[in-house]
């Protein structure tokens, strides 16, 4: 990870506070918020870099888009539909439109968790990484699936 950092930011890297497996509150909404694999706060040069880490092995980065989770709980008495609108509002500056309806509700709700873990540590940087892990088993639907969603098949 140090090396990944340094040569993104090109700085030295000091880490300071690792945290695994912790929650990060979305909102004031019942149920599920952010699981995170591990949160980093670390020194980039004299800035301060709060850093989500989300590892996966063999699964894929949620199958569920913005619009079809928003669609399948409208009619629910779930708060995913609110959550949903409050989200895309604080990231994007609107109500989920076509555009936003295609992306991922795993990543929305992740960089989300990073912004508001970096507000609260307040850190001048941000960071959403996911970590892959590769092995000759694998399974490829998963992680073309994966590489689909980052754009990079």
């Amino acid at each position: 990870m140090r090396l990944l950092l340094e040569r993104a930011f090109s700085a030295e890297i000091t880490f300071h506070e690792a945290n695994p497996e912790c929650v990060i509150g979305l909102d004031d909404f019942g149920g599920e918020h952010r699981n995170c694999d591990l949160v980093v706060l670390c020194g980039v040069g004299r800035s301060l870099l709060s850093s989500m880490l989300r590892a996966k092995a063999d699964e894929p980065l949620g199958d569920d888009t913005i619009g079809d989770y928003y669609d399948r709980t409208a009619d629910s008495r779930s708060n995913v539909p609110a959550r949903i609108r409050q989200l895309s509002s604080a990231l994007f500056g609107r109500v989920p439109d076509a555009a936003i309806r295609k992306l991922r509700y795993q990543l929305l709700h992740a960089a989300a968790a990073t912004l508001i873990e970096a507000a609260a540590n307040k850190t001048e940087l941000a960071l959403f990484l996911v970590y892959e892990f590769r092995w000759p088993r694998l399974n490829e639907r998963k992680l073309t699936q994966n590489s689909t969603v980052f754009g990079t098949a």
